[in-house]
């Protein structure tokens, strides 16, 4: 496909952003096309056997529920052959922040400079931990997964755990933005909190916004038809019902009050 470099686009993303309807959003852009994580094997990254061995015999998660990454076994010249192979088929795709190193964070943002950053954030950290933990439980992670098998079992989430894995999201953004900054790399926020909240006239103006950052068209300048089917797309993955699957904390955590009081003396609501 050979997509213009001035299109390259890395989503940093973490858990229980709304980072996958941000995706889809773009996708629906006529001049993008937006994978999901594609430094991954699971999503159809091909390599070779002795890395297919090597990342079996560590794949897993660790105490705070992070994946270790097969990427973090390559060196820069590697991941620089893959993600220039990805974006001969994509204009971007995301990348989990506690997937990836900050050492490799840093290396992709180094050998490819004209890529645009976007970043899906959450400063509510109670509502995005007990989304994730209830995820985790559920096995329902996305809109459209199957909630026929959900699970409704309530749970008691450890409260170190819990802590834990918040300060390790908070440090994630923390150290991702030091390195933006320290390159001097502009970035487009998607803060969950704001860009949800918005009612669908603002959302889409925030979308054109993000689209000018990208170098794009706003959907507006485009002609009809394609002007009203991409509003048409759009609107469907803003549909406040189908961004949310996670259902009452109640259900599925049974101390999801002491869990919010512990967030609320933290002051991570």
């Amino acid at each position: 496909m050979n997509l213009e470099e001035n299109k390259q686009i890395f989503i940093f993303t973490q858990p229980r952003t709304g980072s996958n309807n941000v995706s889809y959003c773009f996708n629906c852009h006529p001049e993008l096309n937006v994978g999901n994580e594609l430094l991954h094997p699971h999503n159809g990254i091909k390599f070779d056997q002795e890395t297919v061995s090597r990342f079996k015999r560590n794949e897993g998660y660790d105490s705070f529920g992070f994946a270790r990454h097969w990427s973090c076994f390559y060196d820069d010249e590697v991941i620089e052959k893959v993600v220039s192979d990805i974006f001969n088929d994509h204009n971007g795709f995301k990348i989990h922040t506690s997937h990836i190193d900050d050492n490799k964070k840093a290396a992709l943002l180094h050998l490819f400079p004209q890529a645009k950053v976007v970043l899906t954030t959450r400063h509510n950290r109670y509502e995005q931990a007990m989304s994730n933990f209830v995820a985790y439980y559920t096995n329902v992670w996305h809109a459209g997964d199957d909630m026929s098998k959900e699970c409704i079992k309530a749970h008691k989430v450890d409260k170190d755990e819990f802590s834990r894995w918040i300060e390790q999201q908070i440090d994630d953004e923390k150290r991702l933005k030091a390195i933006l900054r320290e390159r001097k790399i502009p970035y487009f926020e998607f803060s969950f909190d704001s860009f949800f909240s918005m009612d669908l006239t603002k959302k889409i103006q925030y979308l054109n916004s993000a689209f000018e950052f990208l170098g794009l068209k706003k959907i507006g300048q485009y002609d009809n038809p394609i002007r009203t089917q991409v509003y048409s797309e759009i609107q469907r993955y803003l549909d406040p019902t189908i961004q949310r699957v996670t259902k009452s904390y109640s259900t599925h955590i049974a101390n999801h009050k002491e869990l919010e009081k512990l967030c609320i003396e933290n002051g991570w609501v």
